[in-house]
């Protein structure tokens, strides 16, 4: 017999996105829609290819690494030390 947890409204957390948030969300849509958006999506899909030009497109505007904490070796020009022999 499956029992089942009943979770109070007052523990419920609401997830509300900041102003910031959604700014950003907003900014990545405009630039997923700029390389051709569901489209786009679903071409690459398909042909089973790498979306280059929508990476390409959020390097440009800074929103890779984004995920990364300040203090991450990356961001102390840290590099692996494969990456020092080449």
């Amino acid at each position: 017999m499956a029992s089942s947890v009943e979770t109070p409204e007052s523990v419920a957390l609401p997830l509300v996105a900041t102003d910031e948030e959604v700014e950003i969300r907003a900014a990545v849509r405009g630039i997923c829609e700029s390389v051709g958006g569901p489209e786009y999506h679903r071409r690459i899909v398909e042909a089973d290819e790498s979306p280059r030009e929508l990476w390409d497109a959020l390097a440009e505007k800074g929103y890779l690494g984004v995920n990364l904490p300040w203090w991450t070796p990356i961001h102390r020009g840290w590099r692996s030390s494969s990456s020092r022999s080449r």
